[in-house]
C-alpha cells in the first residue's frame, strides 16, 4: 500500500512537471503475451483508462511491441500518423500525442511507462524526451 501511494505521488510529480494529461505504467503478464495498466495518474479533466486497459493482448497491437523494442520507444506528436492498429486503441482514449518507453527488469522486457497528451498535439522537447527516457530507466 505504501509503495502504491509512493508510485502515485511520483507519477503525479512527473505528470505535472512535464505538463501531460496522463502518466501510466503497464506490466506484462508472466507469459509476456498481455499487458496490464497497473499505475495511472491523470490530470484534471482527463478520463482514467486503468480499468479499461487490463489484459491487453499484444497480438491486437503488433506495432506497439515492435516500436518499443525495435526503436526503443513509441513516439508521436500526432497519433493520426501512427499505424492503424495503434490508432484503434489510442483514439478512443482521446490521445493526441504520446511518448512510451519500455521497462526492463533484470534485462527482460517487463512493461512500459507512457505519457499521453489529450488536449493538444504536443511537440516534445529534447530535454523532455531525455527526462522521460531517464525516468523509464
Amino acid at each position: 500500500m505504501i509503495f502504491d501511494q509512493r508510485m502515485n505521488n511520483i507519477m503525479e510529480k512527473i505528470g505535472v512537471h512535464t505538463d501531460v494529461s496522463r502518466v501510466y505504467i503497464f506490466e506484462n503478464s508472466a507469459d509476456g503475451l498481455q499487458s496490464n495498466n497497473t499505475y495511472e495518474w491523470c490530470n484534471v479533466g482527463v478520463t482514467p483508462q486503468k480499468d479499461e486497459l487490463q489484459n491487453v493482448p499484444y497480438e491486437i497491437i503488433p506495432s506497439w511491441k515492435k516500436q518499443l523494442l525495435g526503436e526503443g520507444r513509441v513516439y508521436s506528436e500526432d497519433i493520426s500518423d501512427m499505424p492503424e492498429d495503434l490508432k484503434l486503441i489510442l483514439e478512443p482514449q482521446e490521445i493526441k500525442s504520446i511518448v512510451v518507453y519500455p521497462l526492463f527488469k533484470m534485462g527482460e522486457f517487463f512493461g512500459f511507462i507512457g505519457f499521453d497528451e489529450c488536449t493538444r498535439n504536443k511537440k516534445w522537447s529534447k530535454s523532455e524526451l531525455e527526462f522521460l527516457r531517464t525516468v523509464s530507466g
